[in-house]
């Protein structure tokens, strides 16, 4: 008897769960908005600004989780169920490995490549996927992203266009203000524990020196060979994501003589976080 009603409560649980979601769902797809999802954070602040409100967006991997770990929750799933369009970054780790699996699970859903006609860094470790972090490719996957809303939603076209073009004039400005920052440091060298500013160092003429290699833990031979160059380029800052963990970096560390410092390449506010970039890596370069 006892397991008989704690059945018909979980039974009635699961259709009220299932009428939030249907109404959550309602709500989300007005005619006049497109039901996105995208991969990770910092796409949705673009692809929000570029679609105003003709846009609903939606992000698969939650804030201050690594796109290396991620796996879907239910919750994410049914979002899934609901979107039109899924803006991929192209190379991300979780992509690569569930993409079929979400392409399946929604038949219709209408993928897009942000990493569309860029030029890559491909190394033995595969594709770098870090591609939103240097804004001059980030104005060539503007367009791939208008585009894409243009496709799905030709009635509102212009309205894409001009905030593209606005966003644009934007990304510019941050590019310039960069540039101001870094120039005196050209040439420079900069320990990171996993290689995600490889963009951002090819597009300012930094030298960005990795102890991981895109998820590959480093060998004794390349910490000995990184250590190395950390003594002779006279590095005294390990800069390390936010989203993966501290304990192995805070080793790594003290291993290397070095200061950790913590940088966010995930965050919603696109310019903000670029700058912020920007200001810790000049302040340690100050300091070197």
């Amino acid at each position: 008897m006892i397991r008989t009603i704690h059945f018909s409560s979980f039974l009635l649980a699961l259709f009220i769960l299932g009428l939030v979601l249907g109404c959550e769902a309602k709500k989300n797809t007005s005619p006049d908005v497109i039901n996105i999802m995208v991969s990770i954070l910092p796409q949705k602040g673009i692809v929000q600004a570029i679609g105003g409100p003709h846009v609903h967006v939606s992000v698969m991997i939650p804030p201050g989780t690594s796109p290396s770990y991620y796996n879907p929750s239910p919750s994410k799933m049914d979002k899934l169920s609901h979107a039109t369009v899924y803006i991929k970054m192209g190379y991300l780790p979780f992509e690569l490995a569930n993409m079929q699996r979400l392409k399946q699970f929604n038949p219709k859903l209408f993928i897009v490549n942000q990493a569309t006609r860029l030029s890559l860094i491909k190394g033995t470790h595969g594709t770098d996927p870090h591609i939103w972090l240097s804004p001059r490719l980030m104005l060539q996957q503007i367009n791939t992203i208008r585009d894409a809303l243009i496709q799905s939603d030709p009635h509102h076209h212009a309205i894409y266009k001009k905030n593209a073009d606005l966003l644009s004039e934007q990304i510019q400005d941050l590019d310039a203000y960069i540039q101001a920052q870094l120039y005196p440091y050209k040439g420079k060298h900069f320990l990171v524990y996993h290689p995600f500013l490889g963009y951002f160092a090819q597009q300012y003429d930094l030298i960005q020196l990795a102890i991981e290699g895109h998820g590959k833990e480093p060998t004794l031979h390349h910490l000995s060979e990184m250590y190395e160059k950390s003594q002779k380029y006279r590095i005294n800052t390990l800069f390390v994501q936010k989203q993966n963990g501290h304990q192995l970096s805070q080793k790594m560390s003290q291993h290397f003589g070095s200061k950790l410092a913590t940088l966010n390449p995930l965050a919603e506010d696109y310019i903000l976080m670029m700058k912020q970039i920007t200001n810790t890596l000049v302040k340690s370069f100050e300091s070197d």
